[in-house]
């Protein structure tokens, strides 16, 4: 499981992000090309300053995503000044577009909502009912290819529930996952793709390969990054690798395609 600390920003009617009967307003989290809820009109409160502490678990994973997969991931806010409290939450990929789909696991207390300006995004928030807790589970399920690393941005406002904008507390952060290269699921594109000798001691050949590969990355059975190059003809030299199992990633212009290899 990976527990990473993250902040939750939302909005609300009359200056508190929790009063809004429908949830925080989308394009809150902070995240690029977005606001938080801590200017002059809303909150006026600067982000990290207060003595709470906002994570994010997610099960099922130690820093990676397999596609298709679905994690549960549970946002808690601890040590809050009040138990009136929200957050909202989106995930986007390194070219920040929306990545993966959410799914809301208590209608009662979450909702989701789409971006305005920012249209592809998808938001999950709270509701009215979900308001009074520090506490919200709720799953995400992994795109069905890698696209890279993917960034969770939180954002939540730790209201005094005094009824006005002051002395409340804005908190933001962000979490990756990278995509797992191991188990990962294999594409057409792959499956046409054949790596021989398998295991070798000096060079490995790959039969099949598209011409437009950019890039060739090896990693090892950790998933570390071990070697990262340009792929001249069909060749890739392993001598300087030590005995193992690895992991050999090819990105073209459309997918990255992955293959397992032993080094003897």
């Amino acid at each position: 499981m990976k527990k990473g600390i993250i902040t939750l920003v939302g909005c609300g009617l009359f200056a508190l992000l929790v009063a809004f009967s429908n949830g925080s307003p989308a394009e809150a989290t902070g995240a690029p090309d977005e606001q938080t809820c801590g200017n002059s009109s809303c909150h006026n409160v600067d982000p990290n300053t207060g003595d709470a502490i906002l994570k994010l678990e997610i099960d099922g994973t130690t820093e990676t995503y397999e596609a298709d997969a679905t994690y549960t991931l549970k946002v808690l806010l601890e040590d809050a000044q009040s138990a009136k409290n929200g957050f909202q939450i989106v995930a986007l990929d390194a070219e920040n577009n929306n990545a993966g789909t959410w799914t809301i696991t208590d209608a009662n207390a979450m909702q989701e909502r789409d971006g305005n300006t920012l249209g592809d995004r998808k938001y999950v928030t709270h509701t009215s009912n979900g308001n009074r807790q520090a506490e919200w589970s709720l799953d995400w399920t992994a795109p069905s290819s890698d696209v890279g690393a993917i960034t969770f941005y939180i954002s939540s406002i730790d209201s005094n529930d005094n009824g006005t904008k002051s002395g409340d507390n804005l908190y933001t952060i962000s979490s990756s996952l990278d995509f797992s290269t191991i188990n990962s699921v294999e594409s057409f594109a792959s499956k046409r793709i054949a790596l021989y000798p398998n295991p070798s001691t000096d060079f490995i050949t790959i039969e099949n390969v598209a011409s437009d590969v950019l890039q060739v990355r090896i990693y090892n059975i950790s998933g570390q990054l071990v070697r990262q190059q340009a792929l001249f003809g069909q060749r890739i030299d392993v001598q300087t690798l030590e005995a193992g199992v690895y992991f050999l990633q090819l990105e073209t212009k459309t997918e990255r395609i992955h293959k397992q290899f032993l080094v003897q």
